[in-house]
């Protein structure tokens, strides 16, 4: 049997600091069983990459809260419907960008103080984030979800004009977040099939911190609700050792 596992980034696979230090021992057990471990956040195609590129790992990821599945060339044996880009087969789900932020536009008519990643310089979005020049630079290349703050109290009407004008949203750890028809779990749930096809026999978990985590949970076999790569190391190390 295959175990997949999908895990969030923020506030679950990463501490405060956007270090997995805490999660390593997990994470080389992981490679050592040969585990599918596919990130799923609402992190940009080019911060997954770099973050890839650190955990040395070749699984396929999901971006901007399900905008789109990037799957490296011949990982799947199996056909399916995908287009090219660069080294990989991409499943798109979610609205392109410019039209989120048109969008977003229309809301700050209403909300003049709403800010997003697209109205923010890069050295101002690391302030914000807490993120190095370089990071913040890979967390404004977004395709598929805009971020952005706004006052906690106004929340509720922007949701309600959101809906107006036929988008979409969700909430992360640290910002909100307007998108097209897509989420995690519909992601995961096109990625679950495509794995079914390559393995028959699968099993998928799911580990993540907050809203825009719940669809993802509602398509796996289990999931687990984590406080950061400490709680996540502990929850991994003991369902691999005892269940498998």
């Amino acid at each position: 049997m295959k175990l997949v596992i999908f895990s969030d980034m923020d506030g679950t696979l990463l501490d405060s600091n956007y270090s997995f230090k805490d999660a390593e021992k997990a994470l080389d057990l992981i490679k050592k069983k040969k585990i599918a471990l596919v990130l799923s956040s609402s992190k940009t195609r080019a911060e997954l990459e770099f973050y890839r590129k650190k955990m040395r790992n070749k699984h396929p990821f999901i971006v901007e809260n399900g905008g789109a599945i990037f799957i490296p060339k011949n990982y799947f044996s199996r056909n399916f419907k995908y287009i090219s880009m660069n080294n990989y087969k991409v499943i798109e789900i979610g609205t392109y960008y410019p039209k989120l932020r048109r969008a977003l536009s229309k809301l700050k008519e209403t909300f003049p103080e709403i800010k997003g990643f697209g109205d923010m310089s890069i050295k101002e979005l690391a302030d914000d984030c807490g993120l190095t020049l370089e990071e913040a630079e890979l967390a404004k290349k977004r395709e598929y979800d805009e971020a952005f703050k706004m006052k906690k109290e106004n929340w509720g009407k922007a949701k309600k004009m959101i809906k107006e004008l036929r988008f979409y949203y969700t909430e992360g750890g640290r910002y909100y977040h307007i998108l097209g028809k897509n989420d995690k779990g519909k992601a995961v749930k096109i990625l679950t099939k495509l794995y079914k096809q390559e393995f028959k026999k699968i099993k998928t978990v799911s580990l993540g911190d907050s809203e825009n985590d719940v669809p993802m949970f509602k398509n796996t076999d289990s999931h687990f609700r984590v406080k950061g790569p400490k709680d996540w190391n502990k929850i991994v190390l003991n369902l691999l050792n005892n269940q498998l």
